[in-house]
């Protein structure tokens, strides 16, 4: 058998050269009191101080077998003297796969028995109670391992090798009572106001029918807590993509709907159990303006709180990897503080969640975080810089909730070409380069002018001395004015103190204006995916930000030099 698990601690690609550069030219005081706390449990089920695990054993398959293609076998499995399987007879030479499948609900007292308790299989003939060979691994490594085992089989007298058998094995312990508590909700909107409503929670996981009403508050404030439970496992509540999430539905005094709320568990979850996440989440609201479908979902305030878990299963196991007679080749761990097999000496790698989302997509995102800028002087300012032709500025539609909270609606912008809209502000794009939108769609793009090839990929907020092109056959690069290099490197996304820079040969390095000194090293190589969005975001809002006063200060000279020339002529 395999070890038990221990308690957790904490070729490069030739590209094609890019072309050549050549440079051109909260409660408020006296409000009434908060709404009393509210739970939302599940149907009782289950046996107290039990453990119990959903498994599923499937794909299973032998390999390396010394005998001819007119034997028949099948195979004998025991899982722990709970349950006791048998598979048809498949006939086969060296490899014989089955289609069996067995799902069961496994119960025990004591989680320590874990390591004590195995999975034993056995390889036979036709005929025969006497296994060619057999193999077991305990219950701790399928616990907290991979899901995907191989094991030797050997023979009882000697120990000899005579095949492998494989096999997928899910053991995910489940907590009946899995218990999520939010307090001190609180419902923003747009410059600080509180929004009236009331809010109708629930959890996206299947199964978890469990909802929760708060009642209306004037404040806009739920102090709680507030308390929802359900049966669930860890791998299914941390499961990325898609994400489980709680939402709030927010209804106003007229029991309108308003927009909703989302908190994703993964994206809220501690690193430590018992403690509380506090979280900041947008309300949103997806409708029409002015007969028109907006192309993305208004952006109508805020929901603050904190979030805890409660119950929490103990196990959960890796995702990817192979246990390999009771040894883990690859795979990371769920999440910080799990058990892990015994044979890994330490804590294997965090797993992060891996969605593929091009940069585009990234980009766009930060565009549209722009229009939720809670300057009034930087808001002002934008206002004096006239639109793109064709471009027209529109506001969304104000319910009665949300014209309390004062001004306008969220502007977006709509492009009579397409007759589509967006939040995307087309103005300050850099020289050569037009937005728009596709009108199948609805996705905002890019044309550059010199080759009129588009792209989804956001030109703006390129470094100083850097330009993003197009080339002839359409591809994305970067072009670098002092050396008159070009590279398919992205330069943006550095944190603040650092900028990137290509030296005569093309190689981009990296300046460390803190440390005044130059490195190889890519610094986002290093980081995890939040840190980098959160370099983006706050590189895009610096960029944004100059943009607008410097475009300000453009307008003002021009002011100034028309009425001197007016002087002058006078």
């Amino acid at each position: 058998g395999a070890g038990g698990c221990r308690g957790a601690a904490s070729a490069a690609c030739a590209r094609p050269r890019p072309p050549a550069c050549r440079p051109r030219p909260m409660a408020m005081a006296g409000a009434a009191p908060p709404p009393a706390a509210s739970v939302a449990h599940p149907p009782a089920s289950g046996a107290l101080g039990q453990h119990s695990f959903r498994v599923l054993l499937y794909d299973l398959r032998c390999d390396g077998l010394a005998a001819d293609e007119r034997s028949d076998y099948y195979l004998r499995m025991d899982f722990a003297g709970f349950k006791a399987f048998r598979t048809n007879c498949e006939r086969g030479a060296s490899s014989v796969q089955w289609n069996f499948e067995a799902g069961f609900e496994y119960s025990l007292a004591s989680l320590e028995k874990l390591a004590c308790q195995e999975l034993r299989v056995q390889c036979l003939g036709r005929g025969s109670e006497q296994p060619l060979g057999e193999a077991a691994v305990n219950l701790a490594t399928l616990a907290c391992g991979p899901m995907s085992v191989q094991l030797t089989l050997r023979c009882r007298r000697g120990g000899t090798s005579v095949g492998t058998v494989s096999f997928a094995c899910q053991m995910r312990q489940r907590s009946q009572n899995l218990t999520v508590t939010c307090t001190d909700l609180n419902l923003i909107g747009h410059g600080g106001s509180p929004m009236p409503a009331r809010l109708v929670a629930c959890c996206s996981l299947e199964g978890a029918g469990a909802q929760l009403a708060l009642p209306l508050s004037e404040t806009g404030c739920w102090p709680g807590p507030c308390t929802l439970a359900f049966d669930t496992t860890l791998g299914d509540l941390l499961k990325a993509p898609p994400y489980e999430f709680l939402r709030f539905s927010v209804i106003n005094e007229s029991d309108g709907y308003e927009g909703e709320a989302v908190v994703e568990f993964r994206r809220a979850f501690p690193s430590e159990r018992g403690a509380a996440v506090p979280f900041r989440v947008p309300v949103l609201f997806a409708g029409s303006a002015d007969g028109q479908e907006l192309a993305e979902p208004e952006h109508i305030g805020e929901l603050t709180g904190s979030v805890m878990y409660q119950n929490l299963p103990t196990y959960a196991q890796m995702v990817g990897g192979m246990c390999v007679d009771g040894q883990v080749e690859g795979g990371y761990i769920l999440i910080e503080g799990l058990p892990f097999p015994g044979s890994l000496g330490q804590p294997p790698p965090l797993w992060r969640d891996r969605t593929e989302q091009q940069d585009d997509d990234a980009q766009m995102q930060q565009d549209e975080e722009v229009g939720a800028f809670d300057e009034s002087q930087l808001m002002k300012a934008l206002e004096k810089i006239p639109l793109p032709r064709p471009w027209e500025m529109r506001h969304v539609r104000r319910s009665r909730l949300r014209s309390r909270c004062g001004g306008l609606g969220r502007p977006y912008f709509a492009d009579p070409r397409s007759r589509r809209t967006t939040f995307v502000d087309p103005r300050l794009l850099p020289e050569h380069w037009d937005q728009r939108i596709d009108p199948q769609s609805g996705r905002v793009y890019y044309q550059f002018d010199v080759t009129r090839q588009t792209t989804f990929v956001n030109p703006r907020a390129c470094p100083p001395d850097w330009e993003m092109r197009i080339s002839k056959t359409g591809g994305v690069y970067f072009a670098y004015s002092p050396t008159e290099q070009s590279t398919f490197i992205d330069p943006r996304g550095l944190p603040e103190h650092m900028s990137a820079a290509l030296d005569r040969h093309g190689r981009m390095y990296f300046m460390d204006h803190t440390a005044k000194g130059t490195t190889w090293n890519d610094p986002r190589d290093v980081e995890k995916e939040p840190t980098l969005t959160r370099w983006r975001r706050a590189e895009h809002e610096r960029w944004w930000k100059d943009e607008v006063w410097q475009e300000i200060e453009r307008q003002v000279d021009d002011v100034a030099r028309r009425d001197l020339r007016m002087d002058l002529v006078e």
